[in-house]
């Protein structure tokens, strides 16, 4: 199988996700909250009221008028005050009109708005009662410019209405077309653009009918801004080239320098990167020319945005730093903020999520220090993105919720229905299609509601994607058909070019000859617009096609075409994934060699990508590092493939190792060694033999191989084999295999439906009686499906096992193999494995090793806790309804028990609150919970894992949870050198990648080398006898304290303990459940 852009959950929605937050960047007018170019804003001298009079002849008048243009404000309204002073003495009610006026203009330019209206007040009471409309007029356009300008729109709109009517009522037919422009721009303002749209054109009907060539240029220009901020890009374009041509009629070289501008950011946000090209680069050659390096700054980052979007990155780059550098040169926060946001999406584009993270978060602080909440909304957003990419998916929830708190206060629905696309988007990378649908469907409405058809094409196609991931492929294509007329509508070439590559996938599913001419056709619009990252995925799923067709020599010329133009473009995740497909193609066709180049050079991508995660605290870091292998994994799994079949089974063991709980080993190193990621190698063979000789163990690693299940025309991908590496303590290492396909093919069982199934045939259930999910293995019982396992995964191993059932055998299992019962399974002589070998687990090999540094002295127990049946908390349930969990009065029973054997006092009922807990943790030797244990059905979080104790606060929600979260922290440390988790399912969790998420990885994480855990809640009964066995053997096999002779007690106490408790209770479920984790002294 190969990798493709759309394979991983959340990257399926990622041109979704992006397109409303500038996929091809960050538009300005979104960013800097800017509604309009310098151009427009210079133009709104003619909107301040006029100060002459019938006494022209009056110097003081003339003086104070003068004064003001030239910008001395102050000496201004020192005139301005005598004048009126004067009048006030001559009773010249004409004069003190004039000066009222003058004094509320100077103060209003002086942003001194309160006494600006002041002064405007007082001349309406006099203008009003001398009834001169004329007067009236250009008074209620000053209050309604000056309301305005203060941010009191609510003001400003009915003092403009007021104008317009005085304005009409004299037939001032330019002042009524300024009056009907400058509320136009009002509403558009207040961001209501259908309004805005209705004032625009009704002002550009009267400039037209008095042919005023440059105030038909401002009005075309509002009415471009405001189809733009609708979507609506094609008449936003068309209103911006009118505009164009009147500017240059009057020779205006900033209003075509500015009008450039906006053309070239909407061709941008219109997904047409070449054409905005083709209008930025003039506008900032103008710009400089003009010595405006405002508008130089502002225009640079809108040509890195755009040249990004064109895959020539290079050139990005270096327009992106220069319009940063001299946005702080000339300290203009506003576009320095926007230049941040964009540097954070170039480099999240092309697989630099931590530096994108430092941009973000430096832009968030800026736009909050400066107030600019359309910024605030914007960087949250795109940190939401920024987390959704990560895995980190309830963080993207928080900052997306944040983005549209925001966008509620702007007002701005346009913005608030990107944003409950891009939690649909989310909602949709965590599984939960139904509140993904919900999500898309609102903004479906709203956009429609607002007119704004790119939101509903957005969504659309989002929607499409969602019913092709749950199957539903019909209505898959349909939605992608709807997305589709909507992006040719609109002229939009890219969102064109990923709808038809959606199409494609869709049809994929159904018949793969007919999804062929949908990539073909993405792919030549891709490189009609010159798209490199578009062309490059188009040409990728065609190669797909090919290698799903068995034509592997056609699918690796496209796959290294691909690795050409991610090299070219610098975009290092689909570098990764080209060179994996390329070396999965090289695979096929037998050229070993080639195929290995390729992969290794593909997880040294992923390794660099990794690494550049330690700059995060080590919790972050953690999660960070699971989610970016999540999608990483298959090269690790395709290289031993490539190493095996070139007769190198040692080195593919080699690669196994480094590809096992990385996370976890480097989370290990460096809260307790200090050492960071690039300190930690993978270890080689000989390593591996020296852990194997420190344990005197035998180590059993297992790889699971997926590869295509049929031999007939239309793949069917899965696990194929199951890789085997046996490391005996005298350093021989054997490599078997096991072909599972047949499973497949004769029974149409996948290895994990055998899995699930002896769970569900032993009885397993929690301690409540909720069984596990049922699966379909017919016509075998539990015994049929623990022999079946043993065939597989044993049988081919037998005789490399030691023949002393007390030597340690440490099985390190990869995926769902970890939630095997391994000391339940049985030879053909019914025999049990837990009857023939001592066993362990451990995550990898590696990490086995790292447990040897921890601690080496056998602790004493008179430091235990032992924690059971605590005063239960309320929690919050995957639907989101709480309820207090039961009572579990038969771990109270079994604490009391625990507790006389290691001679100390359980901590029962409220005794066990959380906070009494956590202060003995720290100098405990041997710790005991016999309580719940949660995994996964906590609401909504990221990580699954929680160990219930007596909350502080009763009715607090989720209060006296121990969580994963909590154990992770750099903080948490433990000196224990036992931990047992008595409690349901506490050795199964989320699968990943990196190993099995959950409470004993938190706890190795946390410093203790060895864990018991069980696959799920035995009976009361049972447990409890068990764990008293368990503890007995432990204090008589342990060696004196303080040394360490037998390297194996803690793992022979638990096989002691579980063959007694078998004698009692011969099913698998009540005995088989627990399994130690980590070392066995």
């Amino acid at each position: 199988m190969v990798v493709n852009s759309q394979t991983n959950s959340v990257a399926q929605l990622s041109h979704r996700i992006v397109a409303g937050l500038g996929a091809v960047l960050v538009p300005l007018s979104i960013v800097g909250g800017v509604l309009s170019p310098v151009y427009v804003s210079g133009s709104l001298a003619a909107e301040t009221p006029r100060t002459q009079s019938s006494q022209p002849e009056n110097p003081f008048i003339q003086q104070a008028e003068k004064l003001q243009s030239e910008g001395k404000l102050k000496d201004a309204i020192a005139l301005w005050q005598q004048v009126l002073q004067q009048a006030q003495t001559t009773h010249d009610r004409s004069t003190q009109k004039i000066a009222l006026l003058g004094l509320g203009n100077a103060h209003k330019e002086l942003k001194e708005y309160p006494l600006a209206l002041s002064y405007y007040d007082r001349a309406k009471s006099l203008m009003e009662a001398d009834s001169n409309p004329e007067e009236l007029g250009r008074l209620w356009a000053a209050l309604g410019f000056t309301y305005r300008d203060a941010g009191q729109l609510d003001q400003a709109l009915p003092a403009l209405q007021k104008s317009l009517g005085f304005k009409q009522q004299v037939r001032d037919r330019l002042g009524e077309g300024v009056i009907l422009r400058s509320i136009g721009r009002l509403y558009e303002q207040r961001r209501n653009y259908q309004d805005a749209i209705a004032y625009y054109q009704r002002s550009l009907d009267v400039f037209v009918a008095l042919k005023d060539l440059k105030w038909q240029g401002f009005a075309w220009n509002g009415l471009g801004r405001s189809y733009s901020a609708m979507g609506q890009h094609n008449p936003a374009i068309e209103a911006f080239q009118k505009s164009l041509q009147l500017v240059r009629q009057q020779k205006d070289v900033q209003g075509e320098a500015d009008i450039l501008t906006s053309i070239g950011m909407t061709f941008n946000e219109a997904g047409q990167p070449a054409k905005a090209v083709e209008y930025l680069q003039p506008a900032v050659v103008l710009h400089r020319s003009l010595k405006s390096r405002v508008e130089e700054a502002r225009v640079l980052v809108q040509l890195g945005s755009a040249n990004h979007s064109l895959g020539k990155n290079e050139i990005a780059i270096e327009q992106l730093n220069r319009g940063l550098a001299l946005s702080e040169e000339i300290g203009n926060s506003a576009i320095r903020v926007n230049a941040l946001t964009n540097l954070g999406i170039f480099y999240l584009n092309t697989g630099n999520p931590q530096k994108a993270l430092t941009l973000f978060e430096t832009g968030l602080q800026e736009a909050k220090k400066q107030k600019n909440l359309a910024q605030e909304q914007n960087l949250m957003s795109q940190l939401g993105v920024l987390y959704s990419q990560l895995g980190e998916h309830l963080k993207a929830i928080e900052y997306m919720q944040g983005s549209r708190e925001r966008a509620k206060q702007l007002g701005d629905q346009s913005v608030e229905a990107l944003e409950l696309n891009n939690l649909g988007t989310i909602y949709y990378g965590l599984g939960q299609y139904r509140l993904a649908l919900e999500h898309h469907f609102q903004s479906l409405e709203l956009a429609r509601k607002l007119g704004n058809r790119q939101i509903e094409g957005v969504n659309l196609g989002s929607i499409g994607i969602i019913y092709r991931a749950t199957g539903n492929y019909e209505k898959a294509i349909q939605y992608a058909e709807d997305c589709l007329k909507i992006a040719r509508e609109l002229n939009n070439p890219i969102e064109e070019t990923t709808t038809l590559l959606d199409l494609g996938l869709a049809y994929r599913r159904v018949d793969l000859a007919k999804s062929t001419p949908y990539f073909q056709q993405a792919l030549e619009l891709a490189e009609k617009i010159n798209h490199i990252g578009l062309a490059g995925k188009a040409r990728g799923n065609l190669a797909t096609n090919y290698f799903d067709q068995r034509n592997y020599q056609q699918a690796a010329i496209l796959f290294q075409k691909s690795v050409e133009i991610a090299v070219k473009t610098r975009d290092l995740r689909e570098q990764g994934v080209a060179l994996t497909n390329l070396g999965h193609s090289l695979f096929r066709l037998k050229q070993y060699p080639a195929a290995e180049k390729a992969l290794q050079d593909s997880i040294a991508i992923w390794e660099i990508q990794r690494a550049e995660l330690n700059r995060t605290d080590s919790k972050s870091s953690d999660r960070y590092k699971i989610s970016l292998f999540e999608r990483q994994r298959i090269s690790y799994r395709l290289l031993q493939q490539v190493l095996v079949a070139d007769q190198r089974p040692e080195m593919a063991l080699e690669t196994a190792e480094r590809g096992r709980a990385r996370a976890l080993i480097e989370l290990v190193a460096r809260k307790h060694q200090g050492k960071n990621a690039l300190e930690i190698a993978p270890p080689t063979i000989e390593q591996m033999k020296q852990t194997a000789k420190a344990l005197n163990a035998t180590l059993v690693s297992y790889s699971l191989i997926s590869d295509d299940l049929n031999d007939g025309p239309k793949p069917e991908y899965g696990d194929a084999y199951v890789y085997i590496w046996v490391v005996s303590p005298e350093g021989v290492v054997t490599f078997r295999q096991s072909d599972i396909r047949p499973l497949w093919q004769n029974e149409k069982l996948k290895l994990n439906d055998l899995v699930l199934g002896s769970r569900q045939l032993l009885g397993a259930r929690g301690r409540s009686g909720i069984k596990v999910v049922a699966v379909n293995t017919p016509e075998r019982d539990s015994e049929d499906v623990l022999k079946a396992l043993h065939q597989i995964l044993i049988k081919p191993i037998q005789a490399q096992l030691p023949e002393d059932e007390n030597a340690s055998v440490i099985i390190i299992p990869q995926g769902f193999l970890f939630t095997i019962p391994f000391a339940a399974l049985q030879d053909e002589q019914d025999r049990s494995l837990i009857e023939k070998h001592t066993l362990l687990t451990a995550p990898s090999i590696q990490a086995l090793d790292l447990t040897l540094a921890l601690k080496k002295s056998v602790p004493s127990t008179t430091n235990a806790i032992v924690v059971g049946n605590p005063a239960m908390p309320k929690v919050q349930v995957a639907d989101g309804t709480t309820e207090v969990l039961d009572s579990l009065p038969g771990a109270e029973a079994e604490a009391k028990a625990i507790a006389q054997v290691l001679n100390t006092q359980p901590l029962i009922g409220a005794q066990a609150r959380k906070s009494e807990v956590l202060k003995r943790l720290p100098k405990a030797s041997i710790i005991h919970f016999a309580t719940h244990g949660l995994l996964d059905d906590l609401y909504q979080r990221e990580f699954p894992g929680a160990i219930a104790l007596a909350p502080d606060q009763p009715q607090q929600v989720n209060d006296g949870l121990l969580t994963t979260d909590e154990m992770l922290n750099e903080n948490f440390s433990l000196s224990a050198d036992l931990v047992v988790l008595s409690a349901c399912d506490t050795g199964r969790g989320r699968i990943t990648g990196d190993g099995v998420v959950g409470l004993s990885r938190s706890l190795i994480a946390a410093g203790v080398p060895s864990v018991v855990v069980s696959l799920w809640a035995v009976s009361d009964n049972s447990t409890s006898d068990l764990m008293r066995s368990f503890y007995r053997n432990l204090q008589s096999l342990k060696p004196t304290p303080g040394t360490v002779t037998n390297l194996n007690y803690k793992a022979q106490a638990l096989r002691r303990a579980m063959l007694e408790t078998k004698q009692k209770y011969p099913a698998p479920y009540h005995w088989a459940a627990f399994t130690l984790v980590g070392r066995g002294f």
